[in-house]
């Protein structure tokens, strides 16, 4: 509702001062301002994971991922494959809208963008 209503006009404001880079690069090199746009954007779309896939399905990816790789790095790809297979879902574009093209999707924007007694 509101609060992530509240997050995507920070991130608004922020990508007027610096556009996000892709969630896939490292952030080597950002700038603070590209940082600040770009966790507004990953911060999104962990929010739209949860829409998409639920909370409980999101928790039980997250416990699978710490329990099979506890002490290595994860990339999207395992997160990817954990939430399809605790969702059942096929989250292959869902995945491209958010890490590989820029801005926030349209569908997302439009779902939270609304004032709440607009609904």
């Amino acid at each position: 509702g509101f609060a992530i209503a509240s997050l995507l006009e920070r991130y608004d404001q922020a990508r007027h001062i610096a556009a996000d880079r892709p969630l896939l690069e490292p952030p080597a090199g950002y700038s603070r301002v590209e940082r600040i746009s770009t966790g507004y954007r990953a911060a999104l779309f962990f929010i739209a994971l949860e829409d998409l896939c639920g909370h409980a399905n999101l928790g039980v990816a997250f416990r699978n991922i710490v329990q099979a790789r506890a002490n290595d790095d994860v990339g999207y790809e395992e997160l990817r494959a954990a939430l399809e297979s605790s969702s059942g879902r096929d989250l292959a574009e869902m995945f491209r809208a958010w890490l590989i093209r820029p801005g926030i999707p349209d569908d997302f924007r439009v779902r939270y963008s609304t004032a709440p007694n607009e609904r």
